[in-house]
């Protein structure tokens, strides 16, 4: 099981470090998340640091994320949906993840400034449950946050 994982996690890896190379993939990309527009979703992308615990959850363009808790990492799919109450962010866990395999949690999204919030609507993995309502911080090092502070 570990080597599966190991496997899934270089697979990911690969396909992220592909993705934010290639400018068309990540427009298209970005530009096809359901119902919300390419701007919504700029604003998740990039890796975010848990005012909890020091967590890294990175978002990538291609609607892939990774959440590394240390011992705990998990691998899945992001989507960004329109709302009248705001934009709801659904994750799914990919099957070979450690925690919370195939399992969707989706939250209301609110950023401000580099500071990104996460208020549950439904999620049945109750360890992302508890690591999401805390703030997450962007990486100062994170070139999107560079480009805005300009």
């Amino acid at each position: 099981m570990h080597f599966l994982t190991t496997i899934a996690a270089a697979s990911i890896a690969v396909f992220l470090s592909a993705c934010s190379t290639n400018p068309k993939h990540q427009e298209a990309t970005l530009a096809g998340v359901a119902g919300s527009d390419a701007k919504d979703a700029e604003q998740l992308v990039g890796t975010w640091v848990s005012e909890q615990d020091g967590a890294v959850f990175t978002i990538s363009e291609a609607g892939l994320f990774g959440l590394d808790r240390g011992a705990v990492r998990s691998l899945g799919m992001w989507r960004l949906h329109a709302d009248p109450a705001g934009s709801r962010l659904s994750l799914i866990n990919v099957h070979e993840s450690a925690a919370c395999p195939d399992q969707e949690g989706v939250y209301v999204v609110e950023i401000t400034r580099d500071t990104m919030r996460l208020a549950i609507v439904k999620d049945a993995c109750t360890g992302r449950e508890e690591l999401m309502s805390w703030p997450w911080t962007r990486k100062p090092t994170d070139t999107k946050s560079a480009d805005a502070a300009k």
